[in-house]
């Protein structure tokens, strides 16, 4: 079934889906943080050994000062103290500070925000069936709040161009995105992903347990599509190999290139 022949589901079929797929309960009565449960330090670990390149991909946004369909809410930014006050030698401090004011309504689409358990009410309920009243106007949210996360979200994450496996430079307002997109977006991601070794390096054993069997995993698919005979195909599996072979011995992609197995 493509994206195009997909029935947005009915208000029924979404309101049956709170049932079928809630997860009150699932993790005791007093649980604060959901499926966040499922991030495990074993899962911090795993994610961690996948870093490659240490780059960072931000997913900041400039704050929007202006007036834009996607900005219900103008941002309030006031400038406390500047450096406009030093008039030479006259003035009465030689420090001057630059401080400023800034409000915002975190929740819509320009700015970046973490939504807690604590955002979605409904019929007077919060997640694991908590009352909706406990979250105040004199007090915020009591519980399933940003301080649940404290700690920090530390697990692997996957970016998906959606548009670009739907031919598009972005999405419209009203486009769709349904589980098959999100398929054909990692499938379009991983074309260019003949091999990986996931585990740690042998250089990086200082504290070693909790820790699952080294693996490497060797992408059918995108290795055929990038040779053209057999021959080729075995000569690419066997450079795959050895280049994931080589970080398990703690070697860098800079190294590869040099010994032409990158």
């Amino acid at each position: 079934m493509t994206g195009r022949s997909r029935k947005v589901p009915t208000e029924a079929e979404v309101l049956k889906w709170f049932d079928t797929l809630s997860n009150w309960g699932r993790w005791g009565p007093d649980d604060e943080l959901g499926t966040l449960n499922l991030i495990t330090p074993a899962k911090r670990l795993e994610a961690v050994r996948l870093v490659r390149k240490g780059i960072a991909v931000s997913c900041a946004r400039p704050i929007e000062k202006g007036v834009a369909t996607d900005v219900p809410y103008l941002p309030l930014h006031f400038m406390m103290s500047t450096g406009e006050t030093w008039v030479g030698e006259h003035s009465h401090e030689p420090t001057q500070m630059a401080l400023d004011f800034m409000g915002l309504v975190f929740h819509g689409f320009t700015v970046p925000h973490l939504d807690c358990l604590c955002h979605f009410l409904w019929k007077g309920k919060m997640y694991n069936g908590r009352r909706a009243d406990v979250v105040t106007v004199s007090s915020g949210a009591s519980v399933c709040s940003a301080e649940t996360v404290r700690d920090g979200i530390v697990t692997r994450g996957v970016l998906l161009d959606v548009a670009r496996a739907k031919g598009k430079k972005w999405l419209e307002a009203g486009d769709a995105v349904f589980p098959e997109h999100l398929d054909e977006a990692g499938a379009e991601d991983k074309r260019d992903l003949l091999g990986l070794y996931m585990g740690v390096p042998l250089t990086e054993r200082f504290d070693y347990n909790m820790a699952l069997p080294d693996r490497i995993l060797i992408f059918q698919k995108p290795i055929e599509a990038a040779c053209a005979s057999d021959d080729e195909v075995v000569e690419e599996v066997r450079i795959t190999v050895l280049h994931e072979v080589a970080h398990h011995f703690g070697m860098g992609d800079a190294e590869l290139e040099r010994l032409g197995l990158d």
